[in-house]
C-alpha cells in the first residue's frame, strides 16, 4: 500500500488543492498529518479526511477504481456491522479473530464503540472480500441491508 501522505496529496492534486488546504480548512493539523508517512490514521480521521475530499476509503485506498462517495458518519457502528457482516457469511467470530489472528478482546473494544485502526479494517475487508463501505456507516446508506441480502444470497446459492 502506497504511504497515506502520497495518497491524500494525490487527491487533493487532482481537485486542484493542496496539503495546505487541508490543514487551513482544520480537517488535521500538519504535525498530526506528517506522522502517517509511515502508518495509517485512526478510523476517525480517515473518515474526516475521506469525507472532506468526497472520497469513499476503498477508492482511496485503490480497492475499487470507482469512486462512489457518500458521505460517511463521523459516528460509527463498526462492530453491529461487522457482526451482521460475519453472521449473513456464517463466519463466527472465533473463527474470524482465529482466521486473522486478532484477539477476542478486540471484539468487545469494538462492541464498546472504540473502532479498529485502519490496516485492521483492511485486513478485515481482504478477509470477508467486500468494501469498507460494506462495513462503515456512511449517511443515508440505503444500500447496506441489500448488500447483505445479495451477499448472503451468493454465499449460499451453487453455481
Amino acid at each position: 500500500m502506497s504511504n497515506f501522505i502520497n495518497i491524500v496529496s494525490e487527491l487533493l492534486f487532482d481537485q486542484g488543492k493542496t496539503t495546505q488546504n487541508l490543514f487551513n480548512d482544520s480537517i488535521i493539523s500538519k504535525n498530526t498529518f506528517y506522522k502517517y508517512k509511515n502508518r495509517t490514521p485512526n478510523l476517525h480521521t480517515l473518515i474526516k479526511i475521506a469525507n472532506y475530499l468526497h472520497t469513499n476509503i476503498d477508492y482511496m485506498f485503490e480497492i475499487s477504481l470507482e469512486n462512489n462517495f457518500t458521505p460517511y458518519l463521523e459516528k460509527q457502528d463498526f462492530y453491529k456491522k461487522l457482526n451482521d457482516f460475519l453472521n449473513m457469511s456464517n463466519i463466527s467470530q472465533r473463527k474470524f479473530c482465529a482466521d486473522l489472528g486478532i484477539a477476542r478482546a478486540n471484539l468487545t473494544r469494538w462492541k464498546n464503540g472504540i473502532c479498529p485502526n485502519v490496516n485492521t479494517i483492511l485486513q478485515i475487508v481482504n478477509y470477508l472480500k467486500c468494501s469498507t463501505d460494506d462495513l462503515l456507516v456512511r449517511e443515508q446508506n440505503n444500500w447496506y441491508s441489500y448488500q447483505l441480502f445479495f451477499h448472503h444470497l451468493l454465499s449460499t446459492c451453487a453455481i
